[in-house]
């Protein structure tokens, strides 16, 4: 397996993670909208690339973190900023956001779509 779909399927198992602690206040019980337009993969993409780096970024921090104090403070903003940045992203919302991370964690034909998405966005 090529290195880019290596991190291009570590990238998707770490946005559908994400996606089920943002569902929490995004109406976890609502029923997944089938099937999604590429508009809406193309903008859970571009969120989904966002998230990854902020999870990346607050997770080395929380490891460096030099008491529980310090890391339950940096949970709490990551967790804030992770929301933030999807629910600022463009063309999609925090619940879409949600519904398509749990989807692809269950529909190999939707995770395929997204891990192009992501390959076509990826540095060569």
């Amino acid at each position: 397996m090529a290195l880019r779909t290596r991190l291009a399927t570590m990238t998707v198992a770490a946005f559908a993670a994400v996606a089920v602690p943002l569902a929490a206040g995004a109406q976890e019980n609502a029923p997944l909208e089938r099937p999604f337009s590429e508009e809406k993969i193309a903008a859970f993409v571009g969120a989904a690339l966002d998230v990854v780096q902020l999870r990346d970024s607050y997770s080395q921090r929380i490891q460096q973190a030099e008491s529980d104090a310090e890391r339950e403070r940096l949970v709490q903003e990551g967790n804030a900023e992770i929301r933030s940045a999807v629910e600022s992203a463009e063309g999609i919302s925090l619940a879409e956001y949600s519904q398509i991370g749990r989807a692809a964690s269950e529909d190999e034909e939707l995770n395929a779509r997204i891990v192009a998405r992501i390959e076509e966005q990826m540095p060569q």
